[in-house]
C-alpha cells in the first residue's frame, strides 16, 4: 500500500514536472534573448505617454487605428505598464508570459470540464503536448515584443468566453453566461482585429447550451447582433489599410490554398511544404469531426467536443482573414510559390494556429475516449493500439522540439536586430533624422523625424535619458579603425545626375575592449552630427590578422549612399565611432575628399 502511494505520488510530480518545464524553458528563452529597446510598432505608445503627461490624452487616443487593428484594451495595459515602469519593455514581456499561463490554465480548465472518467492518460499525453505548443519558442516575435500582448490577451479572452458557455457552476444560468462571454468576445474586439472572429468561433458553443428551439433562436439572434453591433462601432472612421487582389482566388487557387494551409500548419513545421502537409492534414481532420458531430449531434461526444470545436474555429476563421488580408497581396508579389508559403510561415500567427493543433488534440482524446475503456471486462483498446497513440503523440512531441530548435537562430537574428536599434537610440541627438533610408534610425521605424519628438517626450518625463554632451576626439592615440577610399574616380568628384551612390567602407574597433563598436557613423567635417551611419559586422579577416586577435573578425563595415542628399560643393568625410566607456567620438582614419557637382 505504501508503494502504490510513493509510486502515485512520484507520478505526480513528474506530471506536474512536465507541465512546468515549458514554462521554465521559456523563461529562459525571453530572459536571454530579450532587449528592451522599441523597436517599429512599440513606438506608438510615447505619443499617448506624451498626451498623458500634458494631460491631453482622450478616448480617441486608444480608439485610434494601428494598421488593421483597433487595440484599445491592450493600449490601455500597456500605458499602465509604462506609467508604472517608465516604460521598460519586461514588464510587458513578463505579462506575456502571465497571459500565456492564463491560456494554459484555461485549456486546462476546459480539458477538465470535457474529460472522461477513464482512460485519463489519453488526457495528460494531450495536455503536456499542449503546454509545449502554448509555451513554443516558434512564437519568438511576440514572446520578445512588448505588443506581444495584443495577441495573447485576445486568446485569453476567447478562452475564457469559451469556458463560461461550457461551465457547469450551477449559480451561472445561461443567461449570464451568455453575458460574460459576449463581454469577452467584445473586449476581444477591440485587443485586436481578428478578436472579431470570436463572436463567430463561438456560435457552436452557443448553440449548443441546452433549451428549446425558440430559446435557441433567440439567443443566435442577439449573439448574432451583438457581433454586427461590435463590427459597427469598429468601422468608426475606420480607414483600409490592405492592398487586396481578390482576382487571385481565381486566378491562382492553388497558391491561396497553399498560403492558407500553411498557415495553419505552422505551429508544428520548420519548412513551407512541410507546413502545407500537416495543415491539410489538420483541417481534414477537423472536417470530419464537425460533420462527425453534427451526425452525432446529441451524443455525449459532441456535447463534450463543442468548446473545442470552437476553439479551433477560431484559428480556423483566423488563417482564412490572413489569408485574404495579407496572403492576397503576398502571392501578387511573390516570386514563386516557395516564397509566398515561406512567407505565411510568420512568427507571430503561430500563438494562433497553435490552438488549432491543440483543439485537434482534445478532440482526438474525445473521440478516442469513447470508445475505449479501462476496465478489465470491456477493453476495446488493444496493446497495439495503445502503441500507435504513443507513436502519434512523440512524433508531434518530435516536430514540437525541432520547432523550439528552428526559432533560435531566428530569436538571435531578432536579439541583433533590436541591439543594433539600442545602439542607434543611444545616439539619437548626435543622428540627423533627415537622413535617407540608410542611416540606423531607419532600421527600426518608419518616421525618424517622430522617433526624435517621442524621443523628447520619454526625456521630458524622465523614462529615458540619452547622452547629448559628448566630446569628438579627433587625432586619438591609438588606432580605431579606418575608412578606405571609395571606388569611384581618382578625384571624387560625382555628379548627381549620374552618380546614384556612393559606397563607403572600412574597419572599425575599440582598443583594449572585447565587444566590437556597433556602427560607424559618417559626418561632414566641422559637423558634430551625422548624415549616416554603419553597422560594424562584416567580415574582415585581414583586420584580425593584422591585429592578431579574432575578435575583430567581424570587424568590416560599409555603407551605399544616395548623392542626390548630399549638398553641393567640396566636402570631407570624416567616420567616427561611440566610445561609451570613454563617453566620447573617437574618429577614424581616412578622411575623403568629395566634390559634389
Amino acid at each position: 500500500m505504501q508503494k502504490n502511494v510513493l509510486f502515485y505520488a512520484k507520478g505526480k510530480f513528474l506530471l506536474f514536472l512536465g507541465y512546468f518545464i515549458p514554462v521554465i524553458l521559456l523563461v529562459w528563452f525571453v530572459a536571454n534573448f530579450s532587449i528592451t529597446a522599441p523597436i517599429w510598432d512599440e513606438w506608438l505608445i510615447p505619443h499617448i505617454l506624451e498626451q498623458f503627461y500634458n494631460n491631453q490624452v482622450s478616448f480617441n487616443d486608444f480608439f485610434a487605428q494601428h494598421n488593421e487593428h483597433r487595440i484599445i484594451f491592450p493600449k490601455i495595459i500597456i500605458v499602465i505598464l509604462a506609467l508604472i515602469s517608465r516604460w521598460n519593455i519586461n514588464y510587458e514581456l513578463s505579462l506575456n508570459i502571465f497571459f500565456s499561463i492564463i491560456n494554459s490554465c484555461a485549456i486546462y480548465k476546459l480539458y477538465l470540464l470535457t474529460r472522461s472518467d477513464h482512460n485519463r492518460w489519453l488526457g495528460h499525453v494531450a495536455n503536456l503536448i499542449t503546454c509545449f505548443t502554448i509555451f513554443s519558442w516558434s512564437q519568438f516575435e511576440i514572446w520578445l515584443s512588448g505588443l506581444g500582448i495584443v495577441w495573447f490577451l485576445a486568446n485569453t479572452l476567447v478562452l475564457l468566453s469559451i469556458i463560461t458557455i461550457a461551465s457547469n457552476y450551477d449559480k451561472l444560468t445561461t443567461t449570464i453566461k451568455l453575458a460574460l462571454a459576449a463581454t469577452c468576445c467584445f473586449i476581444a474586439s477591440f485587443s485586436a482585429a481578428h478578436g472579431l472572429l470570436s463572436w463567430l468561433a463561438l456560435l457552436p458553443s452557443v448553440i449548443g447550451l441546452s433549451g428549446n428551439p425558440c430559446q435557441k433562436t433567440r439567443r443566435l439572434t442577439l449573439w448574432i447582433g451583438l457581433w454586427v453591433s461590435s463590427i459597427i462601432i469598429y468601422g468608426i472612421g475606420y480607414n483600409n489599410t490592405g492592398n487586396y487582389h481578390y482576382s487571385l482566388l481565381l486566378e491562382k487557387p492553388l497558391s491561396v490554398l497553399g498560403y492558407f494551409l500553411t498557415l495553419l500548419g505552422a505551429p508544428l513545421a520548420s519548412g513551407s511544404i512541410e507546413s502545407l502537409l500537416i495543415g491539410l492534414i489538420c483541417c481534414l481532420n477537423f472536417a470530419f469531426f464537425a460533420v462527425y458531430g453534427l451526425i452525432n449531434l446529441k451524443s455525449e461526444f459532441t456535447h463534450k467536443a463543442t468548446p473545442w470545436l470552437s476553439l479551433g474555429l477560431y484559428p480556423l476563421l483566423f488563417a482564412l482573414i490572413i489569408t485574404i488580408g495579407r496572403g492576397l497581396p503576398t502571392i501578387h508579389m511573390a516570386a514563386g510559390l516557395l516564397s509566398l508559403k515561406l512567407a505565411a510561415v510568420t512568427s507571430r500567427y503561430i500563438s494562433i494556429s497553435g490552438l488549432f493543433i491543440i483543439s485537434l488534440l482534445q478532440i482526438w482524446r474525445l473521440f478516442i475516449s469513447q470508445n475505449i475503456t479501462d476496465s478489465p471486462q470491456q477493453r476495446k483498446i488493444q496493446w497495439q493500439t495503445k502503441f500507435l497513440i504513443y507513436l502519434f503523440a512523440g512524433i508531434i512531441s518530435y516536430l514540437s522540439i525541432v520547432k523550439y530548435l528552428y526559432a533560435v537562430p531566428h530569436a538571435k537574428h531578432n536579439q541583433l536586430h533590436r541591439q543594433n536599434a539600442q545602439a542607434c537610440l543611444e545616439l539619437v541627438h548626435f543622428i540627423e533624422a533627415s537622413s535617407p533610408p540608410s542611416g540606423c534610425l531607419w532600421g527600426f521605424t518608419t518616421s525618424p523625424l517622430k522617433i526624435k519628438q517621442y524621443v523628447a517626450a520619454l526625456e521630458k518625463m524622465e523614462f529615458r535619458n540619452f547622452p547629448k554632451d559628448l566630446d569628438f576626439f579627433v587625432a586619438p592615440t591609438q588606432v580605431y579603425g579606418a575608412m578606405e577610399v571609395p571606388q569611384l574616380t581618382d578625384d571624387l568628384t560625382i555628379s548627381k545626375a549620374e552618380t546614384k551612390s556612393l559606397i563607403f567602407s572600412g574597419w572599425a574597433v575599440i582598443p583594449n575592449q572585447k565587444k566590437l563598436p556597433k556602427l560607424v557613423l559618417l559626418s561632414y567635417q566641422g559637423q558634430k552630427s551625422f548624415f549616416t551611419t554603419a553597422y560594424v559586422a562584416f567580415p574582415r579577416p585581414d583586420v584580425a590578422q593584422a591585429l592578431n586577435s579574432q575578435q575583430y573578425t567581424l570587424s568590416g563595415w560599409a555603407i551605399d549612399y544616395p548623392t542626390e542628399s548630399m549638398p553641393l560643393g567640396e566636402h570631407i568625410i570624416q567616420a567616427w565611432v561611440y566610445d561609451k566607456q570613454g563617453e566620447q567620438f573617437v574618429k577614424l582614419q581616412g578622411d575623403i575628399k568629395v566634390i559634389v557637382e
